[in-house]
């Protein structure tokens, strides 16, 4: 069995065409400069972070199996359905199974957040955007500080079926982010499922999607191993799309901090049938800004937030993953057991703003 390696360029295997799509995620430290360590952090920390890594390696024959036999059909209110055959038992694909094969957020009986197109581009426009905003053929990643550039370059890379313009910043691209940033709900199964049922109806023959295949595959083929197998090259970004990353600030003549949205809380929101996951209506957009670079990010805390809803309003207690908090504030002052058993009101100089849950 060949070795796994890494590609950023179309691979001809046994006379298949490998897609350069479905990129791995760079989330380790030292692969990239200090000033990314806090959206890899994030990425690293949120439910997306299995789908952006996972799995080590590739086998031609197993994903081939799939995309040879794979059909696609409409199944209830138009959702995209998939199946393949594996010795000779076909496997049905849903939304939900995409979902629990990528280990990202099971939509269930959820109803994911109605996003406007207004909504898209302010947020666009909050992240700081230096150009005009009105439409998506002309929006541009590049265009954003290279913090934000490299986290919507991360997300087009490995979710989005293009091989290419990948300085664009399309509206499924702008949906995720927004999704992981404002935790609302998203349709990550339909969304893949349409993705890689556009690709297979296209006649240019190429394999996308390699990763998720083959995680499809494991989840409902598990423990099969093929003889004489060959394992594909994955694709990874390079020192070379980093380095772009970097000098699009002095392109566009960025200076000072990137900016992070925080979401203003209101208290105790009614809970309805589109709520999101913290009781908050679809498609709020009520928040404001907060430099990025003046946060660190506290990981790994499973506890709950309380800040105020307004000045002098009541208490609203949130429940989250993660915390970004004042770097001028001190273990002492703020230990995580506080976080995580808070009882009474903390200033909103203490803690600044909030990252989404994760969904275990």
């Amino acid at each position: 069995m060949a070795s796994s390696s890494f590609m950023n360029k179309q691979t001809v295997i046994s006379g298949v065409t490998s897609a350069t799509n479905n990129f791995v995620a760079i989330l380790n430290h030292q692969d990239l400069p200090n000033e990314f360590h806090i959206i890899q952090d994030f990425l690293a920390s949120s439910p997306l972070k299995f789908a952006l890594t996972e799995p080590a390696s590739v086998s031609f024959k197993s994903v081939m199996q799939v995309w040879n036999s794979v059909t696609f059909d409409k199944g209830y209110s138009d959702t995209i359905l998939m199946s393949f055959e594996h010795n000779e038992i076909t496997h049905y694909v849903t939304p939900a199974i995409v979902e629990e094969a990528l280990h990202l957020p099971v939509l269930g009986d959820a109803i994911p957040a109605n996003v406007s197109d207004s909504s898209l581009f302010e947020f666009v426009t909050k992240l700081g955007y230096n150009g005009e905003v009105k439409r998506y053929g002309n929006l541009f990643r590049t265009k954003l500080k290279k913090e934000w550039n490299f986290f919507f370059d991360t997300i087009s890379r490995c979710f989005l079926n293009k091989t290419s313009n990948f300085d664009a910043l399309p509206s499924g691209s702008l949906k995720i982010g927004y999704s992981l940033i404002h935790s609302t709900v998203f349709d990550y199964g339909s969304f893949i499922l349409k993705a890689l049922s556009d690709r297979k109806s296209d006649k240019l023959g190429s394999v996308y999607f390699l990763r998720f295949l083959q995680l499809i595959f494991n989840h409902l083929c598990p423990n099969v191993v093929f003889e004489d197998d060959v394992v594909l090259p994955i694709c990874r970004i390079t020192e070379n799309n980093i380095k772009s990353l970097v000098n699009s600030d002095k392109a566009n003549g960025f200076i000072g901090n990137a900016f992070i949205p925080d979401e203003t809380l209101v208290a105790k929101a009614k809970k309805s049938a589109r709520t999101d996951v913290l009781g908050r209506q679809s498609g709020s957009k009520d928040f404001s800004s907060t430099p990025i670079t003046k946060k660190k990010l506290q990981g790994g805390v499973q506890g709950v937030l309380v800040k105020k809803a307004a000045k002098g309003g009541e208490a609203v207690s949130v429940k989250r993953k993660l915390v970004l908090r004042d770097e001028t504030v001190s273990e002492d002052d703020l230990p995580i057991s506080s976080i995580m058993n808070v009882n009474k009101e903390v200033s909103d100089t203490a803690i600044a703003a909030v990252v989404p849950l994760s969904t275990p």
